[in-house]
């Protein structure tokens, strides 16, 4: 079987599960957006502006740079950035931005992860936010052909009773939210103690997903994911972001199997967690997704946020796991195939997803 190529992957109609909309904010539009509503910045041109995101990707990739400086610093670069969004035109130039990026990698559906509550504490109401982003995704469906649905994500490090507030407000906007999520700077605390906010999501019918990073040492890592799988939201959660320390723990794997819990994998920002290993790439493309998915885990890959990733997307994403992973065709597809499964769009739509995958790798070469 061939090993799948850049331009077979090119062609793949691709869902895409895992990619914040605010981390896809490049330096042209983050700098043209400080630039009208008079917001400082960290650099005043965009030639600075890119080359500190390129500092900090080069940061990533040197297996000298401690993991936890390194996290502080995305959430630094990441969150400063999303001051500069201020108007409805704003958040819909942003998504546009994704959405028009997406059509070109020959992505058919998405559900990007909406990180709201910094930009809320700074004054910039949700209701500012999800104009911008409705407009926007009834024009990517409309013109592009890209549908979506967004996933409400909650910041961990904000107060339990802040968050609830939150998804009451949020309540305005669920003909647009699929389901919640929750990312940011990671710890050792169980994750349990979102429950309230994730049994109530739960019981008002949203689907549930919840970062599980590699920056968090083992043993607790491991015992975050199995809470998470069994326990979060009252009998666990849908599917888990990251989550690929679950692969050191046979029981996790078994566990992850046979609960058919996926992973959403981000190959370009979860690297720098193995900078350690002696063979980082080893690590990752052997010791993670290929032990995972041959172990019969659902896995599916994504970007996370390209901005900060070296511009690197969801293709490039698809393109290092062929390389390094040595998938084929055929096991890209299963990628392909596995998130479509794990997604939460109707199952008509999840149809013709399947129906388009299964069509294009039919196609002879």
């Amino acid at each position: 079987m061939a090993q799948a190529t850049a331009a077979f992957i090119a062609g793949l109609p691709k869902v895409e599960l895992h990619v914040h909309i605010q981390g896809v904010l490049d330096a042209p539009l983050r700098h043209k957006l400080a630039q009208k509503n008079n917001v400082p910045d960290i650099a005043e041109t965009v030639e600075g502006l890119e080359r500190r995101y390129q500092e900090f990707f080069s940061a990533c990739c040197d297996r000298s740079t401690d993991v936890a400086e390194l996290s502080r610093g995305f959430f630094e670069l990441f969150e400063r950035g999303g001051r500069v969004l201020v108007t409805a035109d704003d958040f819909y130039e942003l998504a546009m931005l994704y959405y028009r990026r997406a059509a070109q990698m020959n992505v058919r559906y998405a559900e990007p992860f909406i990180d709201f509550m910094e930009l809320t504490r700074w004054g910039v109401s949700l209701d500012t936010q999800m104009a911008g982003y409705r407009r926007a995704q009834v024009e990517a469906e409309r013109t592009l052909g890209v549908k979506s649905a967004w996933v409400l994500s909650f910041s961990r490090t904000a107060d339990p009773i802040e968050m609830m507030a939150a998804y009451e407000d949020a309540l305005r906007h669920r003909d647009m939210i699929v389901g919640i999520g929750m990312a940011g700077f990671s710890d050792e605390s169980s994750p349990l103690k979102f429950n309230q906010l994730y049994t109530r999501a739960r019981q008002d019918g949203f689907r549930l997903t919840i970062h599980c990073d590699p920056t968090v040492p083992a043993p607790a890592i491991h015992q975050h994911i199995r809470e998470c799988v069994t326990q979060l939201g009252g009998g666990g959660v849908d599917r888990i972001d990251h989550g690929i320390s679950a692969a050191d723990s046979t029981g996790l794997v078994d566990l992850l199997r046979r609960n058919a819990i996926g992973l959403t994998i981000c190959p370009w920002t979860s690297l720098p967690a193995l900078m350690h290993h002696d063979d980082p790439d080893q690590a990752f493309f052997e010791g993670v997704v290929r032990r995972l998915f041959d172990s019969g885990v659902r896995i599916s890959i994504h970007s996370d946020d390209p901005a900060l990733a070296g511009q690197n997307w969801v293709q490039e994403a698809l393109e290092v796991v062929a390389d390094w992973a040595k998938f084929t065709q055929e096991e890209v597809v299963q990628l392909s195939l596995n998130a479509v499964e794990m997604s939460w769009a109707s199952c008509e739509a999840k149809a013709m997803l399947r129906e388009e995958i299964v069509a294009y790798q039919a196609i002879p070469a």
